[in-house]
């Protein structure tokens, strides 16, 4: 949901996902002269109560030492930032945000009058679409202070796991159990698949009756081996199918569909695979589809799954019942569309195209932004969109460098993050990381790519498929492509800019710690640029880059806080 007020020389324009909310605001250039930041205060119309957002910064003139990991109210330390997250929005909740400007000095502040704007964050069980995003930042602040200094051993997974689900595991139970009698049936397609408490769950609607199949994937030996001594512990091995030809590949769908008196009515999608790391650690989403064209499809789709075809047939018969445009046109307006591989074909000029080539293609036409996740790094097409100079923004949120990453960084609209840990620097508010409970993908592992989010007109894709040639043209995996559908894009959009600032912020904190050790001979270098990114500037020279000509501060200010 969006929302958007002006006033005072000051405009606000709100997007509202389920669980964050994005505040972007935009001042009248003749306003910026002494702008110390903004204060920002929050109304929760549920609770009935009132507060200040908060930040980590804090004027060095006022508090010098302040608490590691502590936050401060925005009327006394404010926000120097056009840009800014509510990240403890609940959903279908109202809430209504009044932006200051403060002027002055940091030990005399002034809050001028400012602008109001009200907002609904989106449900998450209700209409066509639930989406749900579990925290996957498991090494942030908000770790320590949820949970203290206290070592992850010493905190009882009760405590632990549903902080770090933030929604998704529930989410994925409550699917499954509404198949909770005969009148259900269950089909579902997994990759990995060794979290024991979600087996289980399998187990007890197959013992209430409902018609429970699992096809796996069996061919290599991981994960077929964890797979199924999983199944074996959670008595499930007489719901498994193996998924056994085309060895050289794998069946990397997540997906469930769920059937009533034998009619396909939903599909539970997206990129969590159903084990520890999948639902509590690394980035994920899990997306209901409540749509029965959608769902029948899915359920075609895992019926010749069931059949374990030949790669070569299942192109084949992937692409003649869901078919991309051979000519990569847009996908009808106002759309869901869903592509299942492995798929490719051959244009009349016996040129072979795959689903790949598509959101490509639809990259390369966006008008406004594009956002794109990768868990494993970004393949050759991909990379030749990024390298093309572009007018507007591209936002790339990356598990880990890519060989590809420095030629993309030389065009100044790319912004990158790449998802890290901390170092260990004289930050000290900046908390060492407590544990990560992945490994081979530590941080983002969703799969999705946002073209004009912010538009009246946006494409959504998102699924199993980590944009590759093998996940195109090999693996079994499927995708949905929502066009249209402001509300998925918001949702979609709040999250990835939570984690795309989340690590972009730790990429600079810790490009500054590896200059400190290099030159620590000079301290002064290191105490300078320790205050520049430690405190607030005690002046509106925070604000220069927002405002400078053509620079992509500039261009993110005015691309957001347009309405």
């Amino acid at each position: 949901m969006r929302n958007y007020a002006e006033g005072n020389g000051i405009s606000v324009k709100v997007i509202a996902g389920s669980h964050v909310v994005l505040l972007c605001m935009n001042v009248d250039e003749d306003k910026i002269d002494g702008l110390l930041g903004f204060a920002i205060e929050c109304e929760d119309h549920k609770r009935n109560k009132k507060y200040w957002l908060s930040g980590i910064k804090t004027f060095e003139e006022v508090l010098p030492k302040p608490v590691p990991g502590s936050l401060h109210p925005s009327n006394k330390h404010p926000i120097q930032a056009f840009i800014w997250g509510d990240y403890v929005v609940e959903p279908n909740n109202m809430y209504t945000y009044t932006i200051k400007p403060m002027y002055g000095t940091p030990t005399k502040p002034k809050l001028m009058k400012g602008v109001s704007v009200t907002v609904t964050s989106m449900q998450t069980e209700q209409g066509k679409h639930s989406i749900f995003f579990n925290r996957g930042n498991t090494a942030s602040q908000a770790f320590s202070r949820e949970f203290g200094d206290r070592d992850i051993e010493q905190i009882s997974e009760e405590e632990l796991l549903p902080w770090l689900s933030k929604g998704l595991n529930e989410a994925l139970i409550d699917f499954i159990i509404q198949a909770n009698s005969d009148e259900f049936a269950l089909r579902a397609a997994v990759y990995e698949f060794n979290y024991l408490p979600v087996l289980e769950v399998f187990k007890k609607v197959s013992d209430l009756g409902a018609d429970v199949k699992i096809i796996y994937d069996s061919r290599k030996k991981y994960p077929k081996d964890i797979t199924v001594e999983a199944c074996k512990k959670a008595k499930i091995k007489t719901l498994m199918k193996p998924r056994e030809k085309g060895e050289s590949y794998i069946s990397h769908n997540k997906f469930i569909v769920l059937l009533k008196n034998n009619e396909p009515i939903e599909v539970w999608t997206g990129s969590t695979n159903i084990t520890k790391s999948g639902l509590f650690g690394q980035a994920n989403v899990g997306h209901v589809v409540r749509d029965k064209k959608i769902a029948k499809k899915y359920f075609e789709y895992w019926q010749e799954l069931h059949k374990d075809p030949e790669v070569n047939d299942f192109v084949e018969w992937n692409y003649n019942h869901t078919p991309f445009p051979e000519n990569l046109s847009l996908p009808k307006k106002n759309s869901i569309q869903v592509i299942f591989s492995p798929i490719k074909t051959q244009t009349e000029s016996k040129k072979t195209i795959d689903s790949l080539d598509w959101y490509v293609k639809l990259m390369d036409k966006a008008k406004e932004t594009v956002c794109l996740t990768a868990a494993f790094g970004i393949s050759d097409r991909v990379a030749e969109i990024f390298k093309k100079d572009k007018p507007y923004l591209r936002y790339l949120l990356l598990d880990k460098k890519d060989d590809d990453i420095e030629l993309i960084k030389r065009d100044k609209e790319n912004r990158i993050a790449i998802a890290s840990k901390l170092r260990k620097t004289p930050l000290s508010h900046l908390l060492e990381e407590k544990a990560l409970l992945s490994r081979a993908v530590k941080y983002i592992h969703t799969k999705y790519l946002l073209i004009d989010p912010l538009s009246d007109d946006p494409i959504v894709i998102t699924g199993s498929g980590n944009f590759s040639k093998n996940s195109a043209r090999y693996n079994d995996e499927n995708m949905l492509i929502i066009r249209g559908d402001t509300n998925v894009a918001d949702i979609y959009l709040c999250d990835f800019m939570r984690l795309f600032n989340h690590y972009f912020f730790r990429q600079i904190y810790n490009s500054q710690s590896i200059l400190a050790e290099r030159f620590s001979y000079k301290k002064y270098i290191w105490r300078n640029r320790y205050k520049r990114y430690a405190y607030l500037r005690p002046d509106n020279s925070w604000c220069n880059q927002f405002y400078k000509k053509d620079s992509v501060r500039m261009k993110e200010r005015v691309l957001f806080s347009s309405y």
